[in-house]
């Protein structure tokens, strides 16, 4: 086991060069409803293209914000979901430069309050501006999100093990802030 605390936020490392980004090809309808929270009873067509030569990575940074693994991240969520986690796979597709299409999945969370409110900061919209996870809230949870920012996958010291333990591309952690 890895030294690391409880819980970790993961995150793509790529986003500094624009071809290792992928492009979404579906309508902004569907990323602005992918967005919102709660369960999406019809489905999405989901499409993105990747530019560059390299491998497509195993958390791919999508310039429309939403969150998009490969099937062998997936795999591992899906092996180390905690009592408490949902999470809604929507099908998608990576297209590469020679027309490849290669199967990935995004994952959709449900609204799960885990802020802890009395040491996290709102802004006048509600929404968190600087966020403190409640330890208390967490409990039951493996692999969750943030509600209101798509970026956001919070992730169990054990699935971080599990994740460590492949040669996965794309995939970095980002120490989380906890209280109470």
């Amino acid at each position: 086991m890895v030294d690391r605390p409880d819980y970790v936020e993961i995150h793509a490392t790529d986003w500094s060069d624009a071809g290792r980004v992928a492009m979404p090809v579906h309508p902004y309808a569907t990323t602005r409803r992918l967005r919102a929270d709660g369960h999406k009873d019809e489905p999405s067509e989901l499409g993105w293209t990747w530019a560059s030569p390299e491998p497509v990575d195993d958390l791919v940074p999508t310039a429309d914000g939403i969150r998009l693994v490969s099937p062998r991240l997936r795999e591992i969520f899906d092996a180390h979901l905690g009592p408490d986690d949902e999470i809604q796979w929507l099908p998608g597709t990576v297209t590469l430069p020679d027309g490849t299409a290669l199967p990935h999945w995004s994952p959709h969370f449900p609204v799960h309050d885990l802020l802890n409110h009395e040491l996290s900061t709102f802004g006048p919209s509600g929404l968190p501006i600087v966020y403190v996870l409640s330890r208390a809230k967490l409990a039951g949870h493996a692999v969750t999100a943030l509600p209101g920012n798509p970026l956001t996958t919070i992730i169990s010291a054990t699935v971080a093990d599990a994740l460590l333990a492949l040669d996965l591309v794309g995939v970095d952690f980002m120490n989380v802030p906890i209280g109470p």
